[in-house]
């Protein structure tokens, strides 16, 4: 059974807080902090659960002013670190901060950024870093043209150049004519999104809602390129557009 402790986490008997079906279209919101060596997680979580779990909704009901980071109108209080699973304790992590976790939405972006020990965040909210070592959130707010579909993208770090790449995904639905894709960067350094007007044969743009289920973006550091994967039908249902892309910086 769950208790709820003092920075409004339900943990388990143990104090270790324990993630309740969080992780709802969230495959890019996964990253490894090579570090600390820790798997961190941002949280797009659904009500699904609740039939099966009515003990949890009894506690939520009951607790709801003072829980912290649960989303969906589920708790009053939202400061919040991305969920931590440390591969060397073997237990999960989560920390109160001091500033208001930002919005995420289904497939939004979470990566880890070496040089910086720091987690790029792009979502609902917008543009932001994750500081560990302060365990809080700052909003970035970049220049440039932001990607005009974060969600359901695809992404990837290119630590040569200090950028993050992004192609653009199908959810929520937009009226943007044609397949192609198109392909972003986020420069770390200067702190500005780039549209890159990359030419040539561009990859697809996924169907909606399952996009970063069937799309995937590789910085391959061998060749200093990147590589785009796509696996499934494209937004206008063919899967002819199928296959590997590759994109020289």
């Amino acid at each position: 059974s769950l208790t709820v402790n003092k920075d409004g986490f339900e943990v388990n008997a143990r104090g270790h807080p324990v993630p309740v079906a969080p992780f709802v279209h969230s495959y890019r919101m996964i990253t490894y902090d090579t570090d600390r060596k820790i798997f961190t997680h941002m949280w797009s979580p659904s009500g699904y659960w609740r039939k099966h779990f009515p003990k949890r909704v009894a506690l939520i009901e009951k607790h709801k002013a003072r829980l912290n980071g649960l989303g969906r109108g589920w708790s009053k209080i939202n400061q919040s670190s991305p969920w931590m699973y440390d591969t060397v304790a073997g237990h999960w992590r989560r920390l109160k901060t001091k500033s208001k976790t930002p919005a995420a939405g289904h497939g939004a972006h979470l990566i880890y950024l070496p040089p910086q020990k720091k987690f790029f965040f792009l979502g609902k909210g917008g543009t932001h870093m994750y500081d560990p070592a302060k365990n809080d959130w700052a909003a970035l707010k970049p220049t440039g043209p932001r990607p005009p579909q974060p969600i359901d993208a695809a992404s990837c770090y290119d630590p040569k150049r200090q950028r993050v790449y992004m192609a653009m995904g199908s959810y929520p639905k937009r009226k943007i004519e044609g397949v192609e894709n198109r392909v972003w960067a986020y420069d770390i350094v200067k702190n500005t999104w780039i549209d890159l007007k990359a030419k040539g044969k561009l990859p697809p743009r996924p169907r909606k809602v399952s996009g970063s289920g069937i799309t995937r973006m590789h910085y391959d550091s061998a060749n200093d390129v990147i590589v785009f994967f796509s696996f499934g039908a494209d937004i206008s249902g063919s899967l002819e557009t199928q296959g590997v892309y590759v994109y020289s910086p």
